[in-house]
């Protein structure tokens, strides 16, 4: 009878610790989903390869649209960011990102590209973008190079100091149809970083009526010079991904590698950070691959 009694006890005891164990695993697991909630997410250990329509890649690509902001500055990080590329990137992520966009308190949003946002609000989307310890200058500024605008206009980005909003205008004249879309090699997450792998083609005729875009594998940003054509006469469509509403974007790769070597193409890197603080990721560098 006293044994039966031990054997109660000890199974009664393998229950409640069976119980025990499975609460604190799915506590655990549901701590590890919350750290990746952002984006979709989970952070692991080892590396891994992504595919480049995950849905985090999606969202993160999107907010570094800005290309010549990117290329203009080759090289960027956390120590080295103008304070114009710190403007324009936070500006990217406004005009291309819904979620950043819906999430502006008091945003005044006229049309697609026509805002005017509250310097704290500004402020909030800097740092959910380039890291909480981001810096800057609040100043006005041009959301594009002169020399990659579609059509004769290219924005302006006004800081009004004495109201505290930044708000967009035109001017006009002096325009040039140019763009820079990339073709994604590859992605990789390691267990704090999400890395993008890229090679820039710089478009020339970009949206010009009739006309057909010429595609080159550099360009002088001090001379304004395209460098080394590679296609002429593309059908941009019949080599690019999109997504429904256009804003995210760029060349298939297998497609690409039909129409020019890529090994002619330089490559970068994208790094986006995972801030454990904040829980999310955030802009941390942009460097090229040596060759």
């Amino acid at each position: 009878m006293r044994r039966e009694h031990q054997i109660r006890v000890i199974i009664g005891t393998i229950i409640i610790t069976v119980i025990i164990l499975i609460g604190i695993i799915f506590v655990l697991t549901k701590l590890t989903n919350n750290q990746g909630d952002f984006l979709n997410i989970k952070k692991d250990k080892e590396s891994s390869e992504l595919t480049i329509e995950d849905e985090t890649v999606k969202k993160l690509y999107t907010y570094v649209k800005n290309k010549p902001a990117i290329y203009k500055y080759k090289n960027i990080n956390r120590d080295n960011m103008e304070n114009e590329f710190v403007l324009r990137m936070t500006w990217n992520a406004i005009e291309n990102s819904k979620d950043i966009l819906e999430s502006i308190e008091g945003a005044d949003i006229k049309d697609y590209s026509r805002y005017s946002i509250s310097k704290d609000e500004f402020r909030k989307v800097a740092q959910r973008i380039l890291g909480d310890s981001v810096r800057y200058k609040d100043n006005t500024f041009y959301f594009n190079e002169k020399y990659f605008s579609t059509g004769n206009g290219y924005p302006l980005v006004k800081y009004d100091a004495k109201e505290k909003k930044y708000e967009t205008n035109y001017e006009f004249g002096g325009g040039q149809a140019r763009a820079i879309y990339e073709v994604i090699n590859s992605c990789k997450k390691t267990e704090d970083t999400i890395e993008i792998y890229v090679s820039p083609i710089y478009i020339d005729k970009f949206d010009v009526g009739n006309i057909l875009p010429i595609l080159y594998s550099g360009y002088n940003f001090e001379n304004n010079k395209l460098i080394n054509e590679i296609a002429n006469n593309v059908k941009l469509d019949d080599y690019m991904v999109k997504d429904e509403d256009g804003t995210y974007f760029y060349f298939d790769n297998e497609k690409m590698s039909e129409l020019v070597d890529l090994n002619v193409l330089d490559s970068y890197k994208y790094v986006f950070k995972f801030d454990k603080d904040m829980n999310y990721y955030y802009f941390y560098e942009f460097t090229k691959i040596e060759k």
